[in-house]
């Protein structure tokens, strides 16, 4: 009862701040999830009498994927992105839109032409000066170059840049409900023009941005190490470096943040929360994350092309077991690919039904299963322990599925269009367009984007509908039918919302975390005793 009432305030205070993003600085409330920009919050902490210690250390569970904005869709390379480049325009911490590299901008009338006046002498990490061309150049090749990106720029027509009057314009297609939105997103970093041009072959492995941390080494598979860029535009960060280690195992990672060799942790796996709890050197939060668990059957190849093999597959998923066993009830069925806290969200649940999947299964023509062995990617311990259940359920449909465990880089690669099933998770709790948009519509059908290979032109039709739709009463109705057809359709097995436990150094003051997920973590210290 007492983990209920909790999580009931988290709800409260969640579609409180969705709802109204009233500007204020915020305690430390809400957990990072999912991919997030890094707005800083205005003004920096005190530290004044405190002894304090700056170089930090967190962890993830995986590598970095790429260090070029456009190309990233995955969380653990926007961790490192998302403090290295600034966007054109952010939002802070309880996620209204603020400044960042446009220090303001208009939008006419029409809605049809958005004007950002570019701030001056901002510097990049190697010394150019920031112009509008380097902007142009960023969106131009976010919309032209980069198949990860170029949707979130569909309905701009054109990128006008004045390096004279330091103005940016885009031109629309159309009004976009979307694209304020979408250029906070990760892809939407702006980059030097130059620099990109120096690297045409390791781009996606060097970094220069105009963000409060500099790449300073990339050690593949063990560690990200950012230092403090001294001349960022928004000042000095407090924070001298933060080291970012990768460690996959969920037990090593708790071990690492008791014995004090790393100040915060994302995610404490379940099995060791209580632990974390009773330990009167660290500090948690709990609170219902913005990230989605799935599993997504390839609909480019048979049987998944037939909607009544996905619908099987969906009730044979015991997902409050998965919760139960893995996460030890720290989540919440999945009802939907929103998650609770995003505004338009609408719950489908899908009872566990195995009888139901049998029956399912025999009027696709399947009465005696698949005939074949299945393949299910996943990338994790946790992931991997969830479809040892999945694999028991659908064995007792007919469906004999093996499970593949590999590197997340690696499961990114696998999802070439031969994959049968994969299981991953999505967090962008604040953009409804690019949920949908980068995981179902046709035009980003392919590994760094439709997954699923879902190829539904009614789809298509109502996600083009809500990014353009500007009445939100209108705007809700199109994403309530989207979900709909979505629980029709089955592109997703939505699994779970996880409430995430993030552990952390009990002395670790400074960072401001994001109602709508991550934080900033720049002016981040501990005070030593």
């Amino acid at each position: 009862m007492k983990r209920f009432i909790s999580l009931m305030l988290a709800l409260v205070m969640m579609f409180a701040m969705l709802a109204g993003c009233a500007k204020e600085e915020t305690p430390t409330t809400a957990a990072p999830a999912g991919d997030t920009t890094t707005a800083a919050p205005s003004g920096t902490p005190s530290t004044e009498g405190k002894k304090i210690r700056t170089d930090l250390v967190m962890c993830n569970t995986a590598d970095v994927v790429t260090l070029d904005p456009p190309e990233s869709t995955d969380t653990y390379s926007n961790t490192v992105i998302n403090m290295v480049f600034d966007t054109l325009i952010d939002m802070d911490e309880n996620s209204e839109f603020i400044p960042g590299l446009a220090e303001s901008w208009d939008v006419s009338d029409d809605s049809k032409t958005l004007t950002f006046k570019i701030r001056e002498n901002v510097k990049f990490h190697n010394g150019e000066t920031l112009t509008p061309t380097d902007v142009k150049f960023s969106l131009d090749r976010a919309k032209y170059e980069i198949p990860q990106s170029k949707a979130m720029l569909e309905a701009v027509e054109e990128i006008l840049a004045d390096d004279e009057a330091m103005t940016v314009t885009l031109k629309m297609i159309e009004p976009s409900a979307a694209i304020l939105v979408n250029l906070t997103e990760g892809a939407m970093h702006i980059q030097n023009k130059k620099f990109v041009e120096e690297h045409p072959e390791d781009i996606n492995q060097v970094a220069c941005g105009t963000g409060p941390m500099m790449l300073d080494e990339w050690k593949i598979n063990d560690y990200v190490m950012l230092k403090r860029f001294d001349e960022h535009w928004a000042g000095t960060p407090v924070t001298t470096s933060i080291k970012i280690r990768v460690i996959p195992e969920p037990t090593s990672r708790t071990i690492a943040l008791e014995a004090g060799e790393i100040d915060w942790l994302g995610g404490v796996n379940s099995i060791d929360i209580a632990r974390v709890m009773e330990n009167q050197d660290l500090k948690t939060m709990e609170v219902p994350g913005s990230s989605i668990v799935y599993i997504s059957p390839n609909q480019n190849k048979e049987p998944w092309n037939n909607k009544l093999v996905r619908q099987a597959l969906h009730y044979a998923c015991d997902k409050q077991s998965m919760i139960d066993v893995v996460y030890e009830g720290y989540a919440l069925p999945g009802e939907s690919p929103f998650p609770n806290i995003m505004p338009f969200w609408k719950s489908n649940p899908v009872p566990y039904d195995l009888e139901k999947a049998k029956a399912l299964l025999a009027e696709a023509g399947y009465p005696d299963g698949l005939g074949r062995t299945v393949e299910l990617g996943v990338s994790s311990d946790e992931r991997n322990r969830m479809a040892q259940i999945f694999q028991a359920d659908c064995a007792k449909i007919g469906i004999d599925i093996e499970i593949a465990l590999m590197e997340f880089g690696t499961l990114m690669e696998h999802c070439d269009g031969n994959q049968d099933l994969i299981m991953l998770g999505w967090g962008h709790a604040t953009n409804q367009d690019r949920t949908m948009r980068m995981n179902f519509h046709s035009s980003t059908i392919g590994p760094n984007g439709n997954r699923s290979w879902c190829n539904n032109p009614e789809i298509d039709r109502l996600i083009d509908a809500g990014a353009k739709e500007m009445d939100q009463t209108k705007r809700e109705a199109i994403y309530h039918e989207l979900q709909d057809l979505m629980a029709d359709e089955t592109p997703w097995i939505p699994i779970m919302q996880q409430i995430t436990v993030y552990g952390m150094n009990k002395n670790l003051e400074g960072i401001v975390w994001y109602k709508r997920g991550g934080g900033y973590y720049c002016n981040g210290y501990v005070v030593e005793e």
